[in-house]
C-alpha cells in the first residue's frame, strides 16, 4: 500500500467526493412522506401503538401471531409514513381528519354483530364490512394508480405497498376478529381482499425485471473472493515501502476484512448476523459434541449459536450452530483482543462503527460492502446479493442436490426459495440441461449413459421434465406417443 494513496482515500470518503454509478433510470423525486408537523396526536398515539404491537411480545394489542424486530418494522412504518402522506394529498385531508381509516376503512364486525338483535341488524352489519372492504380497494387502487403515475415505481414496491395495508388492517380489526368462526382474520372482508390483492402484486412482481440494473453489482463468486483475499492483504502492518500503518487504519482494515471473510469462507448469512454478533452470546468459543451439547474452553473452536430470534427465519429453522474456519481465528482473534478496542465502543456486539456505535441499520454495514467492493471491482455489491452470488454460481457449476439442501439449511432459507429467488441464471441457462437430457431420451440414448451408468429415477426424471416449457413438454409427449 502506498501512504499517498491511503491519505487519498481517506480525504475521498471525508469529503464525499466519490461517484458510485447509478443503477436505476428513475430522477430522485420530492419526498411525500407524512411529517410530524402533518398528523395529529391521536395519529401519532395510533402509529406509537401500532409499532408497539410489531415488535413487542408484552403488547396489550395482540394483533400479530409473530413479532418482528425493530429493524424489520421500522422499514414498514417508513413505509406506511409516505402512504399516510399519500392519501392525505389525495384526498385533500387537514391534519387533525387524518386517520388510519383513511388508508383502512373500519366497520365493526365482532362487536356489533353480539349488540344485533334480528337477522336484519346482522345483515347490515356483514353489508357494511363488505363496504369497508370495497372501499379499502378503492383506496388501495387510487393509491397504486398515483404511484404508478407520478412515480414511477416498480412493482416490487407495490407489493410492499399492499403487505403495510395489511398490517394496518391487522391493527384496526385485531378486536373484531372472531377465531371460534375463522383462524387468523379469516371472517374480515378487509383483510381477505388485501390478501388477494398481495397474491397478484407478487404475481407481477414476479414477472418483471429488477428495478436496479444488476449488472452494476454483481459479481462472479471467484470474483468476490479475490475481493476476500485483497482484503487480507491489506491488514499488514506496514506500508510496502517499510513505514509503519497507524493503529486505526490497521484496525479498520482488519474489520473489513472480516466482514467480508465471514461471508466468504462460511455460507453467507444476512448482515442482521453480522451486526448483532456478540462474544459469549451469538459467537461463542468452546466444543461441540455430536448432541450439539456445548462446553465452553479457550482451547476449543469458534462457533456462531444462534436461536430462533437471533435471525429472521429462526422461528422455522430453529436453533443452529456454524463452525468459524479455522483460518479466520488470527484476524478474529486479534480483532477482538487488540484492534477493535482502537474505536473505543460503548457496547459488546463483534463490529463496530468507528465512532464506537453499534451497527444499527442495515445500511451501515452494507454501505462497507458497497464501497470496498466498487473499490476493488467498480460494482456496488450489497450484503444480500452475496447470497445470491453463491447460490448461481454453484448452480451454474452442477452442485448437488445434497450439497444445495444443505446450503439452503446453513443460510436459512427453503429450497424452494433457493431456486426461485436466489439462483439468478437466466431462464434459457437453467432450462439447458433439462432440454439436452429429455432429447438425448427421446433419441433412444439409454438412461444409463447419460448419469454415468447410474439409472435415472421417475422422480428425476419428471424433476427434468418439469422444467421444460409448456411447449416442449408437448412436443416431448407427442414423440413418446408414436410407435
Amino acid at each position: 500500500m502506498n501512504l499517498a494513496i491511503d491519505a487519498l482515500v481517506q480525504l475521498r470518503n471525508q469529503l464525499k467526493l466519490v461517484q458510485y454509478p447509478r443503477t436505476t433510470t428513475r430522477t430522485r423525486q420530492e419526498a411525500y412522506a407524512l411529517g410530524t408537523e402533518d398528523m395529529s396526536s391521536a395519529l401519532r398515539e395510533a402509529l406509537d401503538n401500532l409499532l408497539d404491537a410489531m415488535v413487542n411480545r408484552h403488547s396489550d394489542i395482540n394483533c400479530f401471531r409473530n413479532k418482528v424486530s425493530l429493524e424489520t418494522a421500522m422499514p414498514r412504518m417508513a413505509m406506511l409514513y409516505r402512504l399516510l402522506g399519500a392519501v392525505k394529498k389525495l384526498k385533500k385531508l387537514s391534519a387533525e381528519e387524518l386517520n388510519l381509516d383513511h388508508l383502512v376503512s373500519f366497520a365493526p364486525c365482532k362487536t356489533a354483530l353480539r349488540r344485533a338483535r334480528t337477522y336484519d341488524e346482522a345483515r347490515l352489519i356483514e353489508q357494511a364490512a363488505l363496504e369497508a372492504a370495497e372501499q379499502t380497494q378503492e383506496t388501495l387502487t387510487t393509491i397504486l394508480k398515483w404511484l404508478r403515475k407520478e412515480r414511477q415505481i416498480h412493482p416490487s414496491t407495490e407489493k410492499g405497498v399492499v403487505e403495510v395495508l395489511l398490517v394496518v388492517a391487522k391493527f384496526q380489526y385485531f378486536q373484531e376478529t372472531d377465531s371460534l368462526k375463522a383462524k387468523n382474520y379469516g371472517d374480515i372482508p378487509v383483510i381477505l381482499m388485501l390478501r388477494q390483492e398481495l397474491k397478484e402484486a407478487k404475481e407481477r412482481a414476479k414477472n418483471v425485471p429488477p428495478a436496479a440494473d444488476e449488472s452494476l453489482k454483481w459479481l462472479d463468486w471467484p470474483e468476490f473472493l479475490k475481493c476476500v483475499h485483497h482484503l487480507e492483504e491489506e491488514c499488514r502492518l506496514t506500508y510496502s515501502y517499510g513505514l509503519e500503518r497507524s493503529a486505526t487504519a490497521v484496525a479498520r482494515s482488519v474489520q473489513r476484512y472480516l466482514v467480508f471473510a465471514l461471508l466468504g469462507y462460511m455460507p453467507p448469512d444476512r448482515q442482521r448476523t453480522l451486526r448483532d454478533l456478540e462474544v459469549g452470546k451469538t459467537l461463542v468459543k468452546g466444543l461441540l459434541d455430536q448432541n450439539e451439547i456445548f462446553e465452553a474452553r479457550e482451547d476449543g473452536k469458534w462457533y456462531f449459536h444462534l436461536m430462533k430470534t437471533d435471525y429472521k427465519t429462526g422461528k422455522t429453522y430453529g436453533e443452529q450452530w456454524l463452525m468459524v474456519p479455522d483460518i479466520l481465528y488470527p484476524h478474529l482473534e486479534a480483532w477482538l483482543d487488540q484492534w477493535r478496542d482502537q474505536f473505543s465502543p460503548s457496547h459488546n456486539f463483534v463490529f463496530t462503527q468507528e465512532n464506537g456505535k453499534p451497527y444499527k441499520k442495515a445500511s451501515d454495514l452494507s454501505n462497507i460492502i458497497r464501497r470496498t467492493t466498487h473499490r476493488l471491482t467498480g460494482k456496488l455489491t450489497t450484503s444480500h446479493l452475496i447470497r445470491h452470488m453463491l447460490i448461481t454460481y454453484l448452480k451454474r457449476h452442477g452442485a448437488s442436490d445434497e450439497v444445495m439442501k444443505s446450503l439452503a439449511n446453513a443460510m436459512h432459507h427453503s429450497t424452494k426459495m433457493q431456486t426461485e429467488i436466489y439462483d439468478r441464471r437466466p431462464q434459457f441457462e437453467k432450462v439447458a440441461p433439462a432440454q439436452e437430457l429429455v432429447l438425448k431420451l427421446a433419441m433412444g440414448e439409454p438412461v444409463a449413459n447419460l448419469m454415468g451408468g447410474r439409472s435415472l429415477t421417475v422422480e428425476e426424471i419428471a424433476q427434468q421434465i418439469r422444467q421444460l416449457s409448456p411447449g416442449e413438454r408437448q412436443r416431448l409427449l407427442a414423440m413418446l406417443k408414436q410407435p
